[in-house]
């Protein structure tokens, strides 16, 4: 594993540590959204030990460090000495050897930016991705697919008739069964939420399968996970559902209110027996939400 600088890496560090009590209010970045001006102030005043509006390069080392962690990096980061340096230095404008308010004020701008920009290109390479496999589905090129067509062009992917039928049945949204391109992708999301829905079945269907999952999780082995390691597990699940296709855009505010959900004490890191309540709870719903889409399929076909 390589140490790098990722746009969003603001945000990150601040989603890992913004359970701390107490911070001073620094004021607000101008541009930035409320949710993500509170995650700045609280990461920037946690790694500000000695609370002098300064982030020295031992606090800054530390903060990313306890990121790190949560990715299981820790030993690259020790070992790169020479990069943190770098970052640092980038942050540091007036190269005085601290990072003050108004420098990370500018770090975080600057990173939103960036991962605003990278989300959008990520987005518009999709959309021309899967424009290209609509147009290599419609045989009569009528700019429509048929529920035929459909199949004719997804089964070499693997996908079986009862996933064809739910991605048919939930695209065709004027039920004049054909698919349009938006109805294309509106179908194509429903069925990427049947597949997480009978991945997650089947992943987590036993308690010996929800202790593999959380143990995997658990990068630090603390017996805990942090924000940082549940999406980091989160995005590894999504990635394998997705296969060899490209995975979904994760939101990182939902993530957020998700991890909420299982971190039912608000202490900030969710338990063993949190995660097994919130995982049967989900499973639960899950059963009901997949018995929905396959009768809604079985009745529209």
């Amino acid at each position: 594993k390589h140490l790098t600088w990722r746009p969003a890496a603001m945000a990150a560090v601040a989603l890992l540590i913004c359970q701390v009590q107490g911070a001073q209010k620094l004021g607000k970045v101008p541009g930035l959204d409320d949710k993500t001006n509170d995650y700045q102030e609280q990461a920037f005043n946690s790694a500000d030990k000695d609370g002098d509006r300064k982030l020295s390069l031992n606090e800054y080392k530390e903060m990313l460090t306890q990121a790190m962690k949560s990715y299981g990096s820790e030993e690259t980061l020790q070992q790169r000495d020479d990069k943190v340096q770098e970052l640092f230095n980038k942050l540091d404008k007036n190269l005085d050897g601290s990072i003050a308010y108004d420098e990370w004020q500018v770090a975080v701008v600057e990173g939103q930016r960036k991962a605003q920009e990278a989300a959008a290109m990520q987005a518009a390479a999709q959309e021309t991705k899967l424009k290209m496999v609509f147009d290599a589905a419609d045989s009569n090129r009528d700019e429509h697919l048929d529920l035929g067509e459909l199949w004719e062009g997804f089964k070499a992917y693997g996908y079986g008739k009862e996933q064809i039928d739910v991605f048919f049945t939930v695209g065709d949204q004027d039920k004049n069964g054909l698919l349009n391109f938006e109805e294309f992708k509106v179908g194509r999301e429903g069925m990427q939420k049947a597949r997480e829905m009978e991945a997650m079945a089947d992943s987590l269907g036993s308690e010996e399968d929800q202790l593999k999952a959380f143990q995997d999780a658990d990068i630090n082995q603390d017996g805990s996970l942090t924000l940082l390691e549940y999406q980091k597990a989160f995005e590894d699940f999504m990635a394998a559902v997705a296969g060899e296709s490209s995975p979904q855009a994760i939101d990182s505010d939902k993530i957020a209110e998700m991890y909420k959900g299982y971190d039912t004490d608000g202490s900030g890191g969710v338990s063993l027996e949190e995660w097994k309540a919130a995982v049967k709870a989900n499973m639960a719903r899950t059963q009901a939400e997949r018995e929905a889409l396959k009768t809604s399929a079985q009745g529209a076909i």
